[in-house]
Protein backbone atom coordinates (compact mmCIF):
# COMPACT_ATOMS: atom_id res chain seq x y z
CA UNK A 1 0.00 0.00 0.00
CA UNK A 2 2.84 2.38 0.88
CA UNK A 3 4.47 1.54 -2.45
CA UNK A 4 1.30 2.55 -4.31
CA UNK A 5 1.17 5.86 -2.37
CA UNK A 6 4.83 6.46 -3.15
CA UNK A 7 4.26 5.87 -6.88
CA UNK A 8 1.18 8.08 -6.76
CA UNK A 9 3.12 10.90 -5.10
CA UNK A 10 5.99 10.52 -7.61
CA UNK A 11 3.56 10.57 -10.55
CA UNK A 12 1.87 13.73 -9.27
CA UNK A 13 5.25 15.40 -8.65
CA UNK A 14 6.48 14.58 -12.16
CA UNK A 15 3.21 15.81 -13.70
CA UNK A 16 3.36 19.07 -11.73
CA UNK A 17 6.98 19.72 -12.72
CA UNK A 18 6.32 18.80 -16.36
CA UNK A 19 3.27 20.98 -16.82
CA UNK A 20 4.47 23.90 -14.72
CA UNK A 21 7.75 24.24 -16.63
CA UNK A 22 6.03 24.80 -19.98
CA UNK A 23 6.40 28.39 -21.06
CA UNK A 24 5.53 30.09 -24.32
CA UNK A 25 8.32 29.99 -26.88
CA UNK A 26 8.85 33.09 -28.97
CA UNK A 27 11.60 33.56 -31.49
CA UNK A 28 11.59 36.82 -33.45
CA UNK A 29 13.35 35.11 -36.36
CA UNK A 30 10.26 32.94 -36.89
CA UNK A 31 7.85 35.81 -37.52
CA UNK A 32 5.75 34.91 -40.57
CA UNK A 33 3.33 37.85 -40.30
CA UNK A 34 5.07 39.69 -43.15
CA UNK A 35 5.23 36.83 -45.64
CA UNK A 36 5.30 37.55 -49.36
CA UNK A 37 2.04 37.48 -51.29
CA UNK A 38 1.66 34.60 -53.74
CA UNK A 39 2.12 35.79 -57.35
CA UNK A 40 2.25 34.72 -60.99
CA UNK A 41 4.82 35.87 -63.52
CA UNK A 42 6.33 35.00 -66.90
CA UNK A 43 9.21 32.56 -66.55
CA UNK A 44 11.78 34.13 -68.88
CA UNK A 45 13.12 37.68 -68.61
CA UNK A 46 14.39 38.08 -72.17
CA UNK A 47 12.62 38.81 -75.42
CA UNK A 48 11.45 35.82 -77.43
CA UNK A 49 13.05 35.79 -80.89
CA UNK A 50 11.75 33.52 -83.65
CA UNK A 51 11.18 33.26 -87.39
CA UNK A 52 7.87 33.93 -89.17
CA UNK A 53 5.39 31.02 -88.95
CA UNK A 54 7.25 29.54 -85.95
CA UNK A 55 5.32 28.38 -82.91
CA UNK A 56 6.54 30.02 -79.71
CA UNK A 57 5.60 29.22 -76.12
CA UNK A 58 5.22 31.80 -73.39
CA UNK A 59 5.45 30.18 -69.97
CA UNK A 60 3.47 31.49 -66.99
CA UNK A 61 4.53 30.33 -63.53
CA UNK A 62 3.54 30.46 -59.88
CA UNK A 63 6.18 30.15 -57.15
CA UNK A 64 4.50 27.41 -55.10
CA UNK A 65 1.65 24.97 -55.56
CA UNK A 66 -1.76 26.14 -54.30
CA UNK A 67 -3.54 22.80 -54.95
CA UNK A 68 -6.24 24.49 -57.02
CA UNK A 69 -6.55 25.65 -60.63
CA UNK A 70 -5.17 29.16 -61.19
CA UNK A 71 -6.67 31.17 -64.07
CA UNK A 72 -4.33 33.79 -65.54
CA UNK A 73 -5.65 36.42 -67.97
CA UNK A 74 -3.30 37.59 -70.69
CA UNK A 75 -3.30 40.01 -73.62
CA UNK A 76 -1.14 40.18 -76.72
CA UNK A 77 -0.79 43.52 -78.52
CA UNK A 78 1.14 44.61 -81.60
CA UNK A 79 1.30 42.59 -84.82
CA UNK A 80 -0.75 39.91 -83.01
CA UNK A 81 -3.88 40.97 -81.16
CA UNK A 82 -5.29 38.34 -78.86
CA UNK A 83 -6.47 37.88 -75.29
CA UNK A 84 -7.39 34.85 -73.29
CA UNK A 85 -7.06 32.86 -70.10
CA UNK A 86 -4.40 30.28 -69.36
CA UNK A 87 -4.93 27.81 -66.53
CA UNK A 88 -2.19 26.52 -64.26
CA UNK A 89 -3.70 23.17 -63.34
CA UNK A 90 -4.03 21.92 -59.78
CA UNK A 91 -0.70 20.42 -58.74
CA UNK A 92 1.32 22.25 -61.41
CA UNK A 93 3.66 25.24 -61.12
CA UNK A 94 3.38 26.53 -64.69
CA UNK A 95 1.55 26.48 -67.99
CA UNK A 96 2.42 27.61 -71.51
CA UNK A 97 0.56 29.67 -74.09
CA UNK A 98 1.54 28.59 -77.61
CA UNK A 99 1.40 31.12 -80.46
CA UNK A 100 1.81 30.55 -84.19
CA UNK A 101 3.53 33.62 -85.58
CA UNK A 102 2.32 35.29 -88.80
CA UNK A 103 4.27 34.94 -92.06
CA UNK A 104 5.17 38.65 -92.15
CA UNK A 105 7.87 39.95 -89.79
CA UNK A 106 6.67 41.78 -86.72
CA UNK A 107 6.67 42.14 -82.98
CA UNK A 108 4.13 41.85 -80.21
CA UNK A 109 3.97 42.21 -76.45
CA UNK A 110 2.59 39.44 -74.24
CA UNK A 111 1.24 40.75 -70.91
CA UNK A 112 -0.37 39.15 -67.87
CA UNK A 113 -3.43 41.26 -67.07
CA UNK A 114 -5.07 39.44 -64.17
CA UNK A 115 -5.21 36.34 -61.99
CA UNK A 116 -7.74 34.71 -59.66
CA UNK A 117 -7.48 33.03 -56.22
CA UNK A 118 -6.22 36.21 -54.53
CA UNK A 119 -2.85 36.06 -56.24
CA UNK A 120 -0.93 39.10 -57.40
CA UNK A 121 0.28 39.80 -60.95
CA UNK A 122 4.06 40.02 -60.79
CA UNK A 123 6.52 39.70 -57.95
CA UNK A 124 5.71 42.13 -55.12
CA UNK A 125 8.16 44.93 -54.27
CA UNK A 126 10.19 44.38 -57.43
CA UNK A 127 10.42 46.96 -60.18
CA UNK A 128 11.63 44.40 -62.75
CA UNK A 129 8.69 42.07 -62.37
CA UNK A 130 8.24 39.65 -65.28
CA UNK A 131 4.66 40.41 -66.36
CA UNK A 132 5.37 41.44 -69.97
CA UNK A 133 7.46 39.80 -72.66
CA UNK A 134 8.36 41.04 -76.11
CA UNK A 135 8.03 38.61 -79.03
CA UNK A 136 10.01 39.47 -82.18
CA UNK A 137 9.99 37.52 -85.44
CA UNK A 138 11.80 38.39 -88.67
Amino acid sequence: MNVIKLYHILFVAVAVVTFSSCEEFEDERLDFSDSQVQFVQLSSGSAIEAAPTDTVSVEIEVRENLYTDINVNYEITGAITQSGTATIANGELDTAVDLILPAAAGEATFSITGVDNGLQVGRPNTSASAVTRMIVWE
